[in-house]
């Protein structure tokens, strides 16, 4: 087995304290999901502002998305090659 097997010996759910006082975590969902914006991988994320951002990848395509909204503003297609960076001016 990998290393992360070998971790999963030790509870995740309750740690202790040296003071000897026992803490239970709850679960939260700390992530969000979104729809995809690319169909191929994405090689750089730049932030626009607090709202936007515009990514570029292997699909030769660049993308303005409003990542709170959770969509597309706006889609940059016909570039010849893998995107692999992005500049905000």
């Amino acid at each position: 087995m990998g290393k992360l097997q070998s971790k999963l010996k030790h509870s995740t759910y309750k740690y202790s304290r040296p003071d000897g006082i026992i803490e239970e975590r709850i679960q939260t969902k700390a992530f969000q999901e979104y729809s995809p914006a690319h169909v191929d991988t994405v090689s750089v994320v730049a932030a626009l502002n607090s709202d936007l951002c515009v990514s570029g990848g292997k699909d030769k395509t660049v993308v303005a998305y409003n990542w709170r909204a959770g969509n597309v503003v706006k889609r940059f297609k016909g570039h010849e090659r893998e995107i692999t960076k992005v500049i905000v001016i």
